[in-house]
């Protein structure tokens, strides 16, 4: 379709463009912030964002909420979103050609519509952008307004026309179509009676209307002569007429919607007429610009109209307007934008002409200041009285003076010269007439027929006002030294020296006994009296300081629904609550059980300092802090547990002009509200204004970044965001050196976002959630191959806990851990194993060939020394035949001595034969070569050792037949070798110590001579010793003595009556000859038996040295 040209635009228009791009017309007047009618009203909670707190430009020009939750501002540099913990700005693609943003709208598929001043309309999801412009059938490139119908037609407003997208084409409509003008401002989507839709479109000259496929322009009747159209909206105000109303340069109209549907009747209406007394709060007489319509609800569901305006922004409420501008804490009085928060249902977010963005909480508290009208800011003290004829007067005494909200209207202040109000109270004469009194710093002052008196001089801290039976009013008065009682002009003391805990009064709380007798409790800086009030004067019934022996600052009588009666009492060290019994008498006050919440109880409240307890009509309980005012519900009602009691803390982000409290400044007043008095002001609160309790919020997960496990040279690592919008179902896998992640999230709480805490876990590597922490990111390095899930959990001011949000994703495991390349090293190292296990094998088999060789040569070597022992025995009985038959044929006179030469000679010849048979004693060597045999299958390794120590043994043999003397040394190594082979034979049953003093290693003994002790040892302790046989062997010198112990465990055997039967006896006595013969007369040789050990001792004596 060819694009209409573009209709001129008149100096109107101009002048009408230029105030939307440079701020609003300057409207001023006065500073108290006012309905029409006259009344009162606190400030709500402002919140402000500019350029210094992150927006690109400070014009805003729209805001609209994505489905997701995030707040999207239009600026004249670009968009903006908020996701509660910082702006981010969103530039246009082509902004050389306009980065200004003109109208936004949430698209229906997750995405945000962003009308443009010369760059045409834009879609912009998961960080893509997409174009219509007048290239591509958008009638011009200067978008005023989107709108996307729930059918899913596109209608975009532009100052050259209205255009339609549907099915993918475009349809442009012009005046020649039925518009009023060219330059459409804005559109709005309507229901018709019969279901049908309808669209109303305003324009520079008027509305129209297209339904049934063509445009009719209404009637203006009641409206300025071409009235420019700036803002529309369909909604229903208290009495649940649908109407339309339409925002124009001359002000608000609004109709009735269904009898302009039904009937074409557009008689406009003024919105003056909304209103019950028809009253506007307008600071001139003109009517402001109206380019911004928006409808919200009350925590109780009530309607509330706004409009944004040049002049402010405008509140339509149960009938009454009421205006917020620059002296409410806007920046600028012009406002061009309005959104509702989806997720706090009482803010409202506002975007003004050059000022930024500002929030406002308008549920829940409000604040009164010097800017409102009061006479001070730090307020000491509040009041409310009623009149004979029931009107309700607040009474606001602080720093700067007194100030007066009369009949709830007007404010007023009284005497200037009353300065600092700390304290007031009220009550009737007999006649009924009011009285007030007003504690100062510097005493104490009566209000009677509109006139201030003094009364007295000096520091007044508390006021009460008691009227006894005959309706005389009877005043207390707390000072600074002690309580005193003021009846028919005259004053009486009473302090410490009257039983009072304290002289400085810091409260005074009247109360009635079980019988209706009046009471008063005092609050002193040491503790608690509570005092029986008569016509004569003062009773004090008891004194108690409560677990807090500091100050008591406020006290407060609560009674639950059965009647029982709880006495709280602020403190400098928590708050106190006690039950009261049912009579009171002298212990009541010290036998009270006191509960107690601090700052480091479990429910903690946000301060020690507990200035003044308040209740409401819910039970729930208001302390004022120098923290706020932290508000208790207990779950069991008034007489509930402190411990379970939930508490929400209110500070100035709620509403509070300051959160340092002040004493004596707080009340509840006729309607159940609470009134707190502050450093910075009086706050205000309406319990059923407050909002219902909060709802999960939205928690997002706003990126995943992938890192590289380490940069290249020179270059950055390269990283890949996961893109969570359009994330499948499948779950998305990474490079094994992509393993450093980082995860950005983010709760849209929108509300004291500093309190808001995250959890964080990673399902795969952490096994529980983590602690909560205020970070809204979580980062992860060099994470190991797997899958993963991640998951965040948000906590909002209030406490409550969205989530888990979460995102699954894996990590691809190295080219060299995967399992191909697992299956390859398995295959090579079975190969490895296959090719090791044959060459081992053939080596073991060459090993065993040259075992068996080596075995069979020295096996043939041991048989030819046999043979040639043997031969040498064989010798030896041929000489004893000779000596036997030279004995016998000795017959001369020498035949004694030669008997005893010859006994000798056999001696010797006992020895040698001895000796010579332990060198080729063949069962010895039997069970040595069968040892040898049975290693050769089992362990051929250990032959070769064995077959050396044998050798040694058997070399020792023949190298010492002829030999007198072997160092001790050489003996304890052929005794080594000997033992060696024994522990091849016998394995684990045998067990072998030797201990040789090196001293000993040099001494000499006759050869052979340790071996018949060690052979017995074996022989007889395997026959009766618990296996393993345990032999030792020591050798030690003392002196000129050498001791040689061989020790076994078993049994003693004595040696058999036949010498030689077992061969011990022939050892052991040989043994005994031998040393005789060496060492005569010192030499011993001795056995024991003992504890299961068998030992034989040898002791040597040496000749000195020189």
């Amino acid at each position: 379709m060819k694009r209409p040209p573009a209709a001129p635009t008149c100096w109107l228009a101009r002048w009408l463009l230029a105030a939307l791009a440079w701020g609003s017309l300057p409207f001023q007047g006065e500073a108290v912030a006012q309905t029409p009618s006259g009344r009162l009203e606190g400030r709500p909670a402002f919140r402000a964002f500019s350029d210094r707190d992150g927006l690109t430009q400070n014009a805003i020009r729209a805001l609209a909420f994505d489905q997701s939750g995030r707040l999207w501002a239009g600026t004249k540099d670009g968009a903006c979103v908020y996701n509660g913990i910082a702006w981010q700005a969103v530039n246009l693609p082509d902004r050389d050609r306009s980065n200004f943003v003109t109208a936004m709208r949430p698209a229906r598929d997750g995405g945000m519509w962003l009308g443009t001043e010369g760059n045409g309309l834009l879609h912009f999801k998961n960080g893509g952008w997409t174009r219509f412009d007048a290239a591509n059938g958008l009638p011009g490139n200067d978008v005023t307004a989107v709108l996307e119908t729930d059918r899913g037609a596109l209608w975009v407003a532009t100052q050259t026309g209205v255009g339609k997208r549907e099915g993918g084409r475009w349809q442009i409509f012009t005046t020649r179509d039925g518009l009023p003008s060219d330059l459409a401002l804005c559109l709005l989507e309507v229901a018709e009676t019969t279901g049908e839709k309808a669209l109303v479109a305003g324009t520079s000259r008027g509305i129209a209307l297209y339904r049934g496929g063509r445009w009719e322009r209404l009637r203006e009747a009641g409206l300025p002569a071409n009235p420019w159209t700036l803002s529309l909206l369909e909604t229903r105000l208290s009495d649940n007429v649908r109407r339309l109303m339409i925002g124009t340069q001359s002000g608000l109209f609004h109709l009735e919607l269904d009898r302009l549907l039904a009937t074409g009747d557009s008689a406009w209406l003024t919105w003056e007429t909304l209103a019950r007394d028809g009253r506007l709060p307008l600071r001139e007489a003109t009517k402001p610009f109206v380019f911004a319509l928006l409808t919200t609800r009350t925590a109780k569901g009530e309607p509330v109209f706004w409009a944004g305006t040049s002049d402010g922004a405008f509140r339509l409420q149960n009938g009454e307007w009421r205006r917020y501008a620059t002296e409410d804490g806007l920046p600028v009085a012009g406002v061009w934008s309005l959104a509702e928060s989806p997720t706090q249902g009482d803010a409202l977010w506002i975007g003004t002409s050059g000022g930024g963005i500002v929030q406002i909480s308008h549920g829940g508290w409000t604040s009164f200041t010097t800017a409102n009208g009061l006479a001070g800011n730090s307020t000491y003290s509040l009041m409310e009285t009623v009149s004979a004829s029931g009107a309700s007067q607040i009474w606001i005494g602080s720093l700067g003076g007194l100030a007066r909200l009369g009949d709830g209207k007007r404010l007023s202040f009284l005497d200037p010269n009353l300065k600092n109000v700390v304290a007031l109270t009220s009550s009737r004469d007999a006649l009924g007439r009011e009285i007030i009194w007003a504690g100062t710093t510097s005493g104490l002052f009566e209000l009677s027929r509109r006139r201030w008196k003094p009364l007295l001089k000096g520091v007044v801290s508390a006021l009460a006002a008691i009227q006894d039976q005959t309706g005389r009013p009877t005043l207390w008065i707390g000072t600074t030294d002690g309580l005193l009682r003021w009846r028919g002009g005259s004053a009486t003391r009473y302090s410490t020296a009257d039983g009072l805990p304290g002289n400085r009064i810091r409260c005074l709380l009247p109360s009635v006994g079980p019988s209706g007798e009046p009471l008063l409790w005092i609050g002193t800086q040491s503790g608690i009296a509570l005092a029986a009030l008569r016509a004569d004067g003062f009773a004090l019934v008891g004194t108690g300081a409560g677990p807090a022996a500091r100050s008591i600052f406020g006290l407060k009588e609560i009674r639950n629904a059965g009647g029982e009666r709880f006495l709280w009492a602020g403190t400098g060290n928590g708050v106190l609550r006690g039950r009261l019994p049912a009579a009171f008498d002298s212990g009541t006050v010290s036998a009270i059980e006191w509960e107690r919440l601090s700052e480091e109880t479990a429910p903690a409240i946000p301060d020690n300092t507990v200035y003044r307890i308040e209740t409401d009509a819910s039970g729930a309980v208001y302390l004022c802090t120098n923290k706020g005012v932290a508000r208790l519900t207990l779950s069991g009602g008034a007489n509930g547990s402190l411990t379970d009691a939930a508490i929400q803390t209110f500070s100035v982000e709620d509403g509070l002009p300051s959160r340092e409290c002040n004493t004596g400044a707080s009340m509840t007043d006729r309607l159940g509200r609470i009134w707190v008095g502050t450093i910075g002001g009086v706050a205000l609160l309406d319990p059923q204004s407050l909002p219902p309790p909060a709802s999960p919020k939205p928690l997002l997960i706003e990126s995943a970044r992938f890192f590289e496990q380490a940069p290249r040279e020179g270059k950055a690592p390269a990283e890949q965001e996961l893109c969570l919008e359009a994330l499948a179902s499948e779950t998305p896998a990474f490079p094994h050196n992509r393993n450093n992640v980082a995860f950005r999230f983010a709760l849209l709480s929108f509300f004291r976002e500093a309190d808001t805490r995250y959890r964080t876990q990673l399902v795969g590597l952490e096994p529980s959630p983590s602690d909560w922490s205020p970070a809204p990111r979580r980062d992860y390095t060099t994470l190991p191959s797997g899958r993963y899930i991640f998951r965040v959990w948000g906590r909002d001011a209030a406490g409550v806990v969205s989530g888990p949000a979460e995102v699954a994703f894996a990590i691809r495991p190295a080219p060299w851990q995967t399992w191909w390349a697992i299956g390859l090293y398995a295959a090579a190292a079975g190969g490895a194993i296959v090719i090791g296990f044959r060459l081992r094998l053939r080596q073991l088999v060459l090993r065993q060939q040259r075992l068996s060789s080596l075995v069979a040569e020295r096996t043939r070597d041991l048989i030819a020394e046999k043979e040639r022992t043997e031969a040498a025995l064989d010798r030896i009985r041929q000489l004893n035949e000779r000596l036997a038959s030279a004995n016998a044929a000795l017959k001369d006179a020498h035949l004694q001595e030669r008997e005893r030469a010859l006994q000798a000679l056999s001696t010797a010849q006992q020895s040698q034969l001895l000796m010579l048979r332990y060198q080729i004693n063949p069962h010895f060597l039997f069970n040595a070569l069968n040892s040898i045999w049975a290693l050769a299958d089992e362990n051929p390794p250990a032959i070769q050792p064995l077959v050396l120590r044998l050798s040694k043994f058997l070399r020792y043999s023949l190298t010492t037949a002829n030999a007198a003397f072997v160092t001790l040394d050489e003996e304890m190594s052929a005794v080594q070798s000997y033992l060696e082979v024994q522990r091849a034979r016998f394995e684990q049953k045998l067990n072998c110590e030797i201990e040789v003093s090196p001293e000993a290693k040099s001494l000499t003994i006759p050869p052979f001579l340790l071996q018949p002790l060690v052979e017995n040892a074996i022989k007889f302790g395997m026959r009766t010793s618990r296996l393993p046989l345990r032999i030792r062997i020591s050798a030690r010198t003392r002196g000129d003595r050498l001791s040689i112990r061989v020790t076994n465990s078993g049994a003693w055997i004595a040696p058999p009556s036949r010498a030689g039967a077992e061969g011990m006896g022939i050892g052991l006595a040989n043994v005994r000859r031998r040393i005789a013969e060496a060492f005569p007369g010192r030499a011993e040789l001795r056995a024991f038996s003992r504890g299961g050990w068998v030992s034989l001792r040898l002791r040597l004596r040496f000749p000195s040295r020189p």
